[in-house]
């Protein structure tokens, strides 16, 4: 009796019998894969900052005598800003997808510039760079027109 006992008991919870399989649960569907969103195709800022205008006026950096550099971009609406200094002497360079784009430097050090365009607003983001690096670093949004 004291062997039944606890197989008494037993079954009450699972069944105790050693020739039944205990039926498995059937397993729960898996909801489908979503496929992931595309990014948003970046803006084509030569098209959407078409008629814009882009200069630079050269500086010097008052305390340390060191040339720099001011963005001016003038908007088709007439506003006009200015976004610097950037470090070095800067000259354009044709980057495709951008408004305008710059490469700037001066003594082993400088930066990448774009103007690019979020919304129809320009954007200008810069890559700092060193003679030292290995790797280039990441591009950061500097100014964003108002």
């Amino acid at each position: 009796m004291r062997a039944a006992l606890p197989c008494l008991l037993l079954s009450l919870l699972v069944g105790c019998s050693g020739d039944q399989d205990v039926a498995t649960p059937p397993a729960e569907p898996t909801p489908p894969v979503e496929p992931t969103p595309a990014a948003p195709a970046a803006e084509d800022a030569s098209v959407t900052l078409a008629g814009w205008a882009f200069e630079t006026r050269a500086g010097k950096d008052v305390d340390e005598g060191t040339p720099n550099t001011m963005v001016i971009i003038k908007a088709k609406d007439g506003a006009s800003f200015e976004v610097g200094p950037l470090y070095g002497e800067c000259s354009p360079t044709p980057i495709q997808g951008t408004a305008y784009a710059l490469h700037c430097w001066w003594a082993g050090a400088g930066s990448n510039v774009e103007v690019r365009s979020a919304g129809g607003k320009a954007e200008i983001w810069k890559q700092d760079l060193d003679e030292g690096m290995t790797a280039p670093m990441a591009f950061e949004k500097i100014w964003a027109q108002p």
